[in-house]
Order: structure tokens, then sequence, then C-alpha cells
């Protein structure tokens, strides 16, 4: 099973869209996943945060 977390790292003014939210989990089953997860922060993620944020949606 394929999951899929997104993080829009750069600045956008007024944060990401209803919009936009629907149209990068639209990406996300297209390619295949069944699970999608927007992380809306700036902080870079390490890849165990990574992991921790996915595992629960296998």
């Amino acid at each position: 099973m394929l999951v899929v977390l997104i993080q829009p790292i750069e600045k956008i003014e007024g944060g990401v869209s209803e919009v936009e939210k629907m149209i990068l989990n639209d990406l996300a089953l297209k390619i295949g996943g069944r699970y999608c997860s927007l992380h809306l922060t700036q902080e870079l993620l390490s890849d165990e945060q990574v992991r921790q944020l996915t595992k629960s949606k296998k």
C-alpha cells in the first residue's frame, strides 16, 4: 500500500487553499496512493519524522 506524505515547504501567502489541498490529494490518488497526508509546516522533516507520520496509516 502506498502512503503519500506531501509537505509544501515554500511559504505561501495565505496558506494552502482548499482547492490546492484537493488537487494534492487527487495527485496522490492518481499515482496509486491509498492514503495522503498533507503536512503544512515549513520545518524540514527528518526521515524518522516521516516514518512516524506515515506508520499509523499503513
